[in-house]
């Protein structure tokens, strides 16, 4: 057991580095003096009876844990296929960061993103300081996904436990003023903002290109909201003006795209994926990065991590009007607004950052708004500086067991069933015809039973 520390988590759901944010409270934390360890909890069995298990391997604890081997708690509402994979992500992570706990650990202050790493984080550890990062909003991301909408009972639910998270946190936290408000209203709790920015170490300064056609691009993924279907349709652009690069994984989503673009010479051009930690460096030699995001509120008022990329990689911004994003981009004058209501202003959008010397002072305005103010150091301080009063008076304190390795062992039959399982779960996910199937004989089977009142999934409609 090692002495005494400044010890804090910052735990993740999912794997740590699926997200950039994480990393950003890791080295920002250890920047004022603290020794951070990054907590994954990951819906993954170690081996075929291993169905627990944690790891440490420098300052990175990878906790694993099937959902087969997860204790579900029956008080939790869950009679929609939605409500039951958020009950059973929930008790992964509980039981994850529960092993966390048997195992010595001992943190002063804690970071926990999203829900539901706060309601273990809070359950396990009430003595700590806990920074709540929310991100978005918990309950709305859910609405944001082509699966069964949750029933009443359900988001009511979630939005008592949320608010059971934000009372027992220091600091609650979220990445807009319009979600703050969103949470403030559902929740009655208030937040601090911090948005998904990125650091000024990683800037870039590449300059605009002087001659040729101006270069426009999209690195992301295909999902619903996104607008990259409208994006790949609308792009018909004289390729000596204007050229867009959109980089997306292989798969259905990217055919699709590719088809709907067409055959024509002004098309949109396709390229394969990159690797996140890559995506400033490809976008800062561009000349314009598009944001065809068309979410419904509250997560029209989301920032993206491709905003702060595109800030970070020292591009103009071309993007649909959102809450926040748009706020912000008129504010600083950091590139142009379109609407997808209105055709023209999407030509017209191209058109104004198609003159070189007008897209040149743009990207001045971004390089200065990035350097003084549009970045995750500003932009977290306040934050930090209410962390440091609050164990000012405290020393050092936390305790981190000299772990390697911890393994749960289950009896086969256990282990076969998890096998079962993630086996069908990895179908339903890979298929959109067979989560459709899935969700219509979980509706049919709730409403034979009586216990829920659902609409015809294929007839749900977004606003």
């Amino acid at each position: 057991m090692e002495g005494l520390q400044k010890l804090a988590l910052v735990v993740s759901q999912g794997w740590f580095d699926n997200d950039p944010r994480h990393h950003l409270w890791s080295t920002t934390l250890r920047s004022v003096g603290w020794r951070v360890v990054e907590v994954e909890v990951v819906d993954e069995p170690v081996g075929f009876r291993d169905l627990i298990g944690a790891d440490l391997c420098g300052d990175r604890l990878t906790v694993r844990v099937d959902r087969a081997a997860a204790s579900i708690d029956p008080s939790v509402p869950a009679v929609t296929s939605t409500g039951r994979f958020i009950r059973s992500s929930d008790a992964v992570v509980l039981r994850g960061i529960a092993v966390v706990g048997s195992l010595g650990v001992v943190p002063r202050l804690v970071v926990a993103n999203d829900l539901h790493a706060g309601r273990g984080v809070v359950r396990e550890w009430p003595g700590s300081t806990v920074v709540y990062d929310a991100h978005e909003s918990f309950v709305a991301s859910f609405d944001m996904l082509d699966t069964q909408p949750m029933s009443a009972d359900e988001r009511s639910y979630w939005v008592g436990a949320e608010r059971e998270v934000m009372l027992g946190s220091e600091v609650n936290v979220t990445v807009s003023p319009g979600l703050a408000s969103h949470h403030e209203k559902i929740i009655g709790v208030g937040s601090r903002v911090v948005p998904n920015y990125y650091s000024r170490t990683t800037g870039r300064t590449a300059e605009a290109s002087r001659s040729g056609p101006v270069r426009f691009v999209f690195v992301g993924r295909f999902d619903p909201h996104r607008g990259i279907d409208r994006l790949a349709g609308s792009w018909d652009v004289d390729p000596s003006v204007a050229t867009l690069d959109m980089y997306l994984p292989d798969g259905p989503g990217r055919r699709y795209l590719e088809k709907i673009a067409g055959t024509g010479p002004g098309r949109a051009r396709f390229k394969d994926a990159v690797d996140p930690a890559e995506i400033i460096d490809t976008v800062a030699s561009y000349d314009v990065g598009v944001i065809p995001y068309d979410y419904p509120h509250p997560y029209s008022e989301a920032s993206p991590n491709k905003f702060g990329e595109y800030l970070a990689a020292g591009v103009a911004v071309m993007a649909n009007r959102q809450g926040f994003t748009s706020g912000v981009i008129e504010r600083f004058g950091l590139g142009a607004i379109f609407d997808w209501d209105d055709a023209s202003s999407f030509e017209s959008a191209i058109r104004r950052l198609g003159s070189r010397d007008h897209l040149t002072e743009i990207r001045e305005k971004v390089a200065h708004a990035f350097e003084s103010e549009l970045n995750w150091d500003v932009a977290v301080r306040p934050v930090i500086e209410h962390l440091e009063m609050v164990h000012q008076a405290e020393g050092s304190g936390g305790v981190m067991a000299d772990l390697h390795t911890h393994r749960e062992r289950f009896g086969a039959t256990i282990a076969l069933r998890s096998w079962v399982i993630r086996a069908g779960l990895r179908t339903v996910r890979r298929s959109k015809v067979a989560r459709s199937l899935v969700s219509r004989l979980l509706s049919l089977v709730a409403r034979v039973g009586g216990h829920v009142r659902v609409s015809d999934p294929g007839a749900r409609t977004q606003k």
